[in-house]
């Protein structure tokens, strides 16, 4: 089985910068997103059972190389890194078209694996969007999942409840961060990853247009980062318990409450 793990490579400390309304990235190590641990923790529990060949995917600049040798030295064989700067400042739909070009041109994907959301934005967008430029199906919020034959089966977390779906194979999946304890890579495993191959391709490689990738190929803008500022307000209510009991009411129903 041919396995494809979507990484990205997220700030291990997430800073914003107040002024500007960005992300402070400099001097900020990248690491693999969380999630994404947990998506190739399970490629490599289904190599293991069933065998096959387990390939990263990721877009961003050089450096996302070292993050990625993180996942290949948990198991996976194999890594793709769109490099490229017209891919710069993407945002989810320019990335997911730019991940599912990369791997249509992989040989035979039964199964492409996705983390639920990233750590740096949380939009749970990419994997389900890459899913509908590959044409595939997509099961998502996935904690556990089994192959069973040409077919899969997951059981997905919907709040307060699970579902059991089945998908044909081609799919994708995008996996919760609970699904698995994800290995940790011995010194060994390291030095074994840095034997594998990392692809770096850039746009023209893959056939992308200037405006289909990055900023030109983005139909939405970020155009502010914040952390949103919890404000309390301590009110005292006295009173018999009729008057504090409408005053209250009164309170909640004029803050739009109930």
């Amino acid at each position: 089985m041919n396995i494809v793990v979507c990484v990205k490579q997220v700030p291990q400390e997430i800073r914003i910068n107040k002024t500007k309304g960005t992300l402070i990235r400099d001097g900020i190590k990248g690491v693999i997103n969380p999630c994404d641990k947990n998506a190739i923790e399970l490629a490599v529990t289904l190599k293991e059972k069933h065998g096959g060949k387990i390939t990263l995917v990721s877009m961003g600049p050089k450096d996302v190389e070292n993050t990625l040798t993180h996942g290949l030295a948990m198991g996976a064989d194999q890594a793709v890194l769109i490099c490229d700067r017209v891919c710069a400042g993407a945002d989810t739909l320019a990335t997911a078209f730019a991940l599912a070009t990369v791997i249509k041109k992989l040989d035979d994907v039964q199964l492409v694996l996705c983390g639920k959301e990233t750590a740096d934005s949380g939009t749970q967008h990419v994997g389900p969007q890459v899913a509908h430029y590959l044409g595939i199906p997509q099961v998502t919020y996935v904690v556990n999942l089994l192959i069973e034959g040409s077919k899969i089966r997951a059981k997905r977390q919907l709040k307060d409840e699970y579902e059991t779906v089945e998908a044909g194979l081609p799919a994708l999946v995008t996996v919760v961060k609970g699904i698995n304890e994800p290995r940790m890579p011995t010194y060994l495993d390291i030095y074994e990853a840095s034997k594998k191959d990392t692809h770096k391709w850039c746009a023209e490689d893959l056939g992308l247009k200037e405006d289909e990738v990055g900023i030109q190929g983005s139909p939405t803008r970020i155009t502010k980062v914040f952390a949103p500022e919890a404000k309390r307000e301590c009110k005292m209510l006295r009173g018999s318990i009729e008057d504090i009991s409408s005053s209250l009411a009164n309170d909640l129903k004029s803050k739009g409450l109930v």
